[in-house]
């Protein structure tokens, strides 16, 4: 699959001829197959020769100035090419160097989630949230609920209403996650938080009486929303900005019914994403002061209920991608590696400060010595701003290339014994016959409780605004070590984030993340047989045998197997023994030999007659042959007369 990107060339002979402005075509169309629905990328335009400082500039939709065009380019399963219009802005003439020519870079970048394959296990999809500080706290938490009471005064006269403010609470909102009625007030990144409040009178002179809400407008911007949430519409409020303490004051004025009236307001305040923790550490905190109408805020300064703010970022650290490249997995005896694993780790900050200083630090089983069989590339920092700085893995180092056989050897053989350790040692069982069964053992690198057996990619940010960082590292395996090995491995990453610079009162979060992945040696030997193999020939013999008996019972029908009866066929034998008994004794006598005598001039020249068909020989379909030897016709005569008596 592959992305083509091709712009209209814009040059300029003439300097003073540049316009104020000009329209970027970018044709994009997408090649290949595979693509299933929509692929999305992201197309960023900028001036390529940025480190004198960039003389284009672009608009976006709030017509704010930014240096980098950012834009998303949709593409179909067709190759139909894709045109997106940008509008590229230049500074004055006067400030363009003849020396530095104009060129803009166009960048396209995947943002679509790649699907993983099936090497990866289910567990690979669970996210894992790190939160190193809710986004506001109150500090000390005793302060989370203040209560304002006014008993008494020594002059009477002057004695004002007797009021309770209690602060029952501080939440964060998300701008993604705003009410429907505030999503028009909800601009850019803006976030909120929403203070709850609950007062009270406690006598009948609160008529009168106003609360006021101060916010420093270094830290909060003004109240978005404030509205009474005890069912009705008994609070009015008004802000104003102060010119004098540069401070916002908010006029929340009650409507007194009776003297135990309990009212609910709910005030949303904007947080700027301009803030930073460094900004908020000694003085960020919401006065609320409940003066009388008449009176004056600043003769009210013992009435006033403190509400302190630390503002804070939320943080998270995730393995969002976790692949395994099936085209390397097969066992090649090539000097190149392939990339094998593919770890992708994800930082967000959804709170809205920068944090000053944190940093990430990714394990990845595998050492970058000649002591494993893992071995590691840069990781991929083109599309991560450039506050992140990752430690180089020098691939040259790794010996990646060397036609050295002797030292590759040498390097195997360390391989095997690190693993070996790790796996511990393979059984040998005896069988019968003297033969030896060696006992698959599944090996396990934990990152998280073996740092020592894992490469770590080290990645200091600075300046972590409310935005996303994806990090990509890419794992190369000598599969023929893998080759050698008859057991399984399991892998499992692991993802540190800590914040090394806090703004807020309390120790350096430390939060991890675990994914396994399981590698499975393809094994080729010449004594196992395929399973495919065993299944064919298992059918041909049940194919086989179900043809001959089919065969045998068509047989059976047409009657090649069929039996004589035995009774008749006894008595066929006994009836040729005795008549041939009767016949031997009748051609021996001298009866036989006189009539033998009478009767041969009278047969000399006539055939002898076919004899008589009897029962015997129609129950055999061949009689008995006689002798061989040559019979005179007159004992010829003697035999037939003899048989007729015989029937007789």
């Amino acid at each position: 699959k592959c992305v083509h990107v091709c712009c209209k060339v814009f040059s300029y002979d003439v300097l003073l001829s540049l316009p104020l402005s000009f329209t970027l075509e970018i044709n994009a169309s997408y090649s290949g197959r595979g693509l299933d629905g929509l692929l999305d990328t992201k197309v960023a335009v900028r001036e390529n020769a940025v480190s004198a400082g960039s003389r284009l500039f672009f608009l976006d939709s709030d017509k704010n100035r930014t240096d980098v065009f950012e834009g998303f380019l949709n593409f179909s399963a067709t190759d139909t090419p894709t045109t997106e219009p940008v509008t590229v802005y230049v500074e004055a003439v006067e400030k363009i160097d003849r020396r530095r020519p104009l060129a803009v870079e166009v960048s396209v970048s995947r943002v679509e989630r790649v699907t993983p394959i099936n090497h990866i296990v289910d567990g690979f999809q669970d996210i894992i949230d790190l939160r190193d500080y809710p986004l506001l706290e109150v500090l000390p938490q005793n302060n989370r609920e203040q209560t304002l009471s006014l008993t008494g005064c020594e002059n009477q006269d002057m004695c004002r209403p007797q009021l309770e403010l209690n602060i029952s609470g501080v939440r964060y909102l998300d701008s993604k996650k705003m009410a429907t009625e505030l999503e028009e007030i909800v601009a850019g990144r803006v976030s909120f938080i929403e203070v709850l409040l609950e007062y009270q009178t406690l006598t009948e002179d609160a008529v009168n009486s106003r609360l006021f809400l101060s916010l420093p407008p270094n830290l909060l911007g003004a109240p978005q929303s404030i509205q009474d949430t005890t069912g009705t519409a008994q609070a009015t409020s008004q802000c104003q900005l102060n010119v004098e303490d540069d401070t916002y004051i908010c006029a929340v004025r009650p409507i007194f019914s009776n003297y135990d009236g309990k009212f609910n307001v709910e005030i949303i305040i904007a947080v700027s994403d301009e803030v930073t923790g460094r900004d908020c550490v000694e003085n960020c905190s919401a006065i609320f002061t409940i003066v009388n109408e008449d009176d004056n805020i600043a003769d009210d300064s013992n009435n006033i209920a403190r509400l302190n703010l630390s503002v804070s970022a939320m943080a998270n650290v995730r393995i969002t991608e976790l692949s395994v490249n099936p085209n390397s997995t097969q066992y090649e005896d090539t000097n190149e590696l392939k990339p094998v694993i593919t770890t992708k780790v994800t930082l967000s900050n959804s709170g809205p400060s920068t944090i000053p200083e944190s940093q990430v630090v990714i394990l990845i089983p595998g050492k970058t010595d000649r002591t494993s069989n893992f071995y590691y590339l840069y990781p991929d920092t083109t599309r991560v701003p450039m506050s992140v700085v990752c430690s180089d893995l020098d691939p040259d180092g790794l010996n990646l290339n060397s036609q050295n056989q002797q030292r590759r050897r040498r390097r195997r053989s360390m391989a095997e014994r690190l693993w070996r350790s790790v796996m511990g040692s393979e059984e040998e069982e005896e069988e019968e016959g003297g033969l030896k069964k060696r006992q698959e053992i599944t090996g396990m690198v934990n990152c998280s409780r073996d740092p020592e057996l894992c490469t770590a990619v080290v990645c200091n940010i600075s300046d972590f605004s409310s935005t996303t960082i994806s990090i990509l590292v890419l794992s190369y395996v000598d599969n023929r070590f893998f080759r050698t090995q008859t057991g399984n491995f399991e892998l499992y990453m692991h993802a540190n984030f800590s914040i090394t610079t806090s703004f807020v009162d309390g120790p350096p979060s430390s939060r991890t993340s675990n994914r396994l992945l399981v590698l499975e040696p393809q094994k080729s030997s010449s004594e196992e047989v395929p399973a495919w193999v065993i299944a064919v020939t298992v059918i041909s013999a049940i194919i086989t045998v179900f043809i001959l008996v089919g065969i045998i019972i068509l047989l059976y029908a047409l009657g090649f197997f069929k039996r004589r009866d035995k009774e008749e066929f006894a008595k066929k034998q006994e009836l040729q023994r005795s008549q041939s008994t009767r016949v031997a004794s009748s051609s021996t006598g001298p009866a036989a030999a006189a009539k033998t005598s009478t009767t041969e001039p009278a047969s000399l020249d006539s055939k002898p007659d076919e004899p008589p068909v009897d029962e015997a020989t129609e129950l055999n379909e061949k009689p008995p042959q006689p002798p061989t030897e040559e019979v005179a016709p007159e004992k010829t005569e003697a035999l037939k007369k003899a048989s007729s008596e015989t029937e007789l």
